[in-house]
């Protein structure tokens, strides 16, 4: 896979963070308004979260570059296909209902938890495993 560019990449990321916001935005009723801006604001307080949580992804994942090469390529890999999925699929999320709209974004939401998962857990075997070696 063709490598990202860091600006490229932040443009993905912050792509993929704005689905989460299109996922958590809807119609209220003129009576709901009260209660639609509460939300507005815990959705917001999530999309930051969201955002904060890759970013730190990318940025475990660029220590395992420096920990890891082999496996950082790997990895990197992933993210990328995935940052491109998610892009590709804010482009054509207004165009499907809102159920399918709720699945999908669950999916790409479920995805990036894992992929930072694993991302996390290798670079921490990679890091321990190197602090376990022996001369």
């Amino acid at each position: 896979m063709m490598a990202t560019s860091n600006s490229s990449l932040k443009f993905i990321i912050n792509m993929f963070a704005v689905l989460f916001i299109f996922s958590l935005s809807g119609c209220q009723a003129t009576s709901q308004k009260m209660r639609a801006a509460s939300a507005q604001s815990a959705h917001t307080a999530k999309y930051i979260k969201q955002n904060e949580n890759l970013k730190k992804c990318q940025s475990q994942l660029q220590a395992l570059k420096v920990v890891n090469p082999s496996e950082y390529n790997r990895m990197q890999s992933s993210f990328d296909s995935l940052m491109s999925s998610a892009a590709q699929y804010t482009g054509l999320r207004k165009s499907v209902d809102e159920n399918t709209q709720d699945t999908v974004d669950s999916l790409y939401h479920y995805r990036a938890n894992q992929l930072c998962a694993r991302i996390a857990q290798t670079l921490m075997d990679s890091l321990t495993s190197k602090g376990e070696a022996r001369p």
